[in-house]
């Protein structure tokens, strides 16, 4: 067997052991008339469970998701709300070595490949409160021999209120903004971590001045337009420039080194695996399956993206995402990183939502 079918096996056996598994799974394998410690041995085997859908998850309470043993590790939980985007906010818990992997170390190692220099103060400008992204922000400029970043926090749920083209959208804008600047005139930040409209907003600024001694840019939390990737080059011309595809649910994806237009990003190890699928709908119905699951599109085909999580704490196989890309096979350049399996390029809102869906700052 693989290392993901041995993942996959793992999780099955801990998430649907009759006497300690995770209530939600048991509750669903009897729902479906299923054996899964059974049926459910590799990869393959897990397309028994067909596609998970986020009203699936609507209303669940995290415990609900987690095996006894988790359950019992209340003190080392990290946890996670989503942003919202797609109606109530779904909320999960990481352990602790399970942020580590996900969101700290994965980056770490691209940041290193990439050569984006360690030891800068960094700006982070993005959500904290439920977010995890926040954390992982301060956790990774630690890893990367950084202080703890300076920050300027917004509420993206609150910014979806605002009305398109209000004078209170643009004064939120502005006051996120005008913070970000007074740091960037008072401190010596050598990195800045923020999401693409920010940055988009902060170009002329780092133009003027703080550009020349930025170092290293960390672009997250959207799709990242080539437009803005040549402007921030010409506004800090010594910055390495790295971005990550990922959400609260399962972790980042970085991209990873040569870095190609548009880019590439693969998740490291086997605790969790993007996968890039046909238009939901067009696969065959399973047996005892709540949802057909669409096959794999070829390739460098665009399709939807199901995301699966294989960790300890959360099982959460074939997700179905907003977001849409292009299927990369793993370049076997990206082993000696820990890159094993297939990755996407060009993520993102498909075009009829994209400018709804872009149109915020998270």
């Amino acid at each position: 067997m693989s290392a993901i079918d041995d993942a996959v096996a793992d999780a099955i056996d801990r998430h649907f052991d009759p006497q300690h598994g995770a209530p939600f799974w048991l509750d669903r394998a009897r729902a479906l008339g299923l054996d899964p410690r059974r049926q459910i041995r590799s990869l393959a085997d897990l397309d028994i469970l067909g596609a998970l859908d986020a009203a699936d998850l609507d209303g669940i309470g995290c415990e609900a998701l987690l095996p006894a043993d988790a359950r019992a590790r209340r003190t080392e939980w990290i946890l996670s709300e989503t942003g919202g985007t797609r109606g109530r906010p779904l909320r999960t818990v990481f352990l602790r070595d399970e942020f580590e992997a996900a969101f700290v170390r994965s980056f770490v190692a691209a940041a290193d490949a990439s050569a984006l220099p360690r030891g800068e103060a960094w700006l982070w400008i993005g959500p904290s409160g439920p977010h995890i992204i926040g954390k992982a922000a301060r956790a990774c400029a630690a890893a990367l021999d950084g202080p703890d970043p300076f920050a300027v926090d917004f509420d993206p749920r609150w910014f979806r209120k605002l009305p398109d083209g209000s004078v209170a959208r643009e004064r939120y804008i502005e006051h996120v903004l005008s913070q970000a600047r007074a740091i960037l005139e008072a401190e010596a930040v050598g990195a800045i971590f923020a999401t693409p409209p920010i940055l988009a907003r902060l170009i002329d600024d780092l133009r003027h001045g703080p550009g020349e001694r930025i170092r290293g840019i960390h672009i997250g939390g959207m799709r990242v337009p080539a437009a803005l990737r040549h402007s921030l080059a010409e506004a800090c011309p010594r910055a390495v420039l790295i971005a990550g595809y990922g959400n609260s649910l399962f972790g980042v994806a970085p991209e990873w080194p040569p870095l190609p237009q548009p880019p590439r990003y693969f998740p490291l190890g086997t605790r969790w695996l993007i996968e890039v699928r046909r238009a939901e709908g067009s696969g065959a119905p399973l047996a005892g399956c709540a949802r057909p699951l669409p096959p794999l599109v070829a390739p460098g085909e665009r399709g939807r993206l199901y995301l699966t999580r294989l960790d300890a704490s959360v099982f959460l196989p074939r997700l179905a995402e907003r977001d849409e890309g292009l299927r990369v096979l793993a370049d076997p350049g990206l082993a000696r990183y820990g890159v094993l399996i297939d990755g996407v390029c060009d993520p993102g809102p498909p075009p009829e939502t994209r400018a709804r869906d872009e149109g915020g700052i998270y």
